[in-house]
């Protein structure tokens, strides 16, 4: 059992050192960089072309663990040993907890300005991966199943894994309407690769007060597209010419989204703006396979160690205790395959509001509020920030954000414009470089992007 333990810690641990759900709060105030259109449609980049080339041009990288952070699990003691202390972990955790990695490459882009528009395209390749831990998990492998557990169902409901591969393709229009109001919008199509997604996850261990016996039940659905493709590719399976075709062109796996965003200026002096970001779904119809365990239940009553050791009855003990085994495998391994069954997996919409104060044109004091939806439960996040740009070569923006579950995070953007190449670096949360183990949340954007014209007057 304290190998078990263990193991489980150094698993969770090894993703809680850097940390992430998607965030973009310094992004969204460096309208210097156009990507800044993909968390504010309405958004008007400060050059009026932009070409965004095939990779080099925008990479996201993020990863997450909301339930704690490494300096939670572990302490250096006085001795400068290094010693566990999973009572501090569990005491972090919520009831649900994710550890989340999200990556987004850009394939390409274009956008330029006409007139009182801003019209721009982007292929980008999404890698969105969660994990979901309920803190019960941690509780009955780290203090057991005794004490106020006895009689009591532990609930582990809602662990399992989301994950999606997918392509987007969208085509964005802003529009100043009158001097103070733009509007925008981006409808994005949508090509599904590969997902595996917990629709239904019901999982719990209760102990009998009076004879210790454990039960174990469960519900679950799990729902798979293009992993069954992936094996055989990988193993060196036949794949043929259509196969891979098929595959590259995203085959039946269509979905939509749409974001859309506002800025409004107040008295020259404020802008309130706001968006919603991936509102939308796919729809999974291509290599399908869906795993169903409904109402299973598995009762464990315990083994006799008496008749383990007598040498008269031992094989007929050996062979129970082997029963036992082969029923608790084939209780977690005896799921019901249902192909071709087609499903639906929602995007995670997330809602950006803010307020901007002008000190000058080109220095800025910001609030902004994000909210995002992840299977029914709502995170908000809120930040500070601080924004500038240096004449035509030069912007910043400086944030203070609490999300995550933390409270520390220390958002930095820089952007260099050597005209025509612009490069830029942005993080929310620059601390993990001097403290990573403290972090509770780490991500980075960087690319080069070939910009044209340059208007701050706007």
């Amino acid at each position: 059992m304290k190998s078990i333990k263990i193991t489980l810690f150094a698993f969770f641990v090894a993703f809680g050192i850097s940390t992430k759900a998607q965030n973009d709060f310094t992004l969204y105030q460096m309208r210097a960089i156009p990507q800044v259109t993909t968390v504010n449609p309405s958004a008007f980049p400060l050059s009026k072309v932009n070409i965004g080339l095939p990779v080099i041009s925008g990479t996201y990288l993020s990863f997450g663990n909301s339930g704690f952070a490494y300096s939670d699990a572990v302490r250096l003691t006085d001795d400068d040993s290094l010693e566990i202390d999973l009572d501090n972990a569990i005491d972090r955790m919520s009831d649900r907890n994710i550890i989340s990695s999200y990556t987004r490459t850009d394939l390409f882009s274009l956008g330029f300005k006409a007139a009182n528009n801003y019209f721009s395209i982007g292929i980008t390749e999404v890698f969105d991966t969660r994990f979901f831990y309920p803190r019960g998990l941690f509780e009955f492998l780290w203090f057991g199943n005794g004490g106020s557990n006895l009689g009591q169902r532990i609930s582990f409901n809602g662990l399992g894994l989301d994950f999606i591969h997918y392509r987007k393709i969208g085509l964005g229009w802003a529009r100043r309407i009158g001097p103070n109001l733009t509007v925008g919008a981006r409808f994005n199509y949508l090509y599904g690769g590969e997902a595996i997604y917990f629709s239904k996850s019901q999982l719990g261990i209760a102990t009998d007060p009076i004879d210790y016996s454990l039960t174990v039940d469960a519900g679950m659905e799990v729902n798979t597209s293009g992993i069954r493709r992936i094996s055989d590719i990988s193993s060196g399976g036949s794949v043929s010419t259509d196969d891979i075709l098929d595959y590259l062109l995203r085959g039946n796996n269509k979905g939509y989204s749409i974001d859309a965003g506002f800025n409004y200026e107040l008295f020259d002096l404020f802008n309130i703006s706001g968006s919603v970001i991936d509102l939308g779904s796919i729809n999974w119809r291509d290599d399908l396979e869906t795993y169903t365990l409904e109402g299973g239940e598995f009762t464990f009553d315990g083994v006799d160690l008496f008749s383990l050791v007598d040498p008269i009855v031992g094989e007929t003990s050996a062979s129970g205790l082997q029963n036992l085994v082969d029923s608790a495998t084939n209780f977690f391994t005896d799921f019901d395959t249902l192909p071709n069954k087609s499903f639906s997996t929602p995007l995670s919409p997330q809602i950006y509001a803010g307020v901007t104060y002008n000190l000058t044109n080109r220095v800025r004091l910001g609030v902004l509020s994000r909210s995002q939806f992840i299977k029914g439960d709502l995170s908000t996040s809120l930040s500070a920030s601080l924004s500038a740009t240096v004449g035509n070569f030069f912007s910043t923006s400086l944030n203070y954000s609490v999300y995550g579950r933390s409270l520390g995070n220390l958002g930095v953007g820089l952007s260099f414009n050597l005209a025509p190449i612009q490069i830029y670096v942005i993080t929310d949360n620059a601390f993990v470089a001097f403290q990573p183990y403290n972090v509770k949340n780490t991500h980075l954007r960087f690319g080069l992007n070939l910009t044209f014209g340059r208007d701050y007057e706007l």
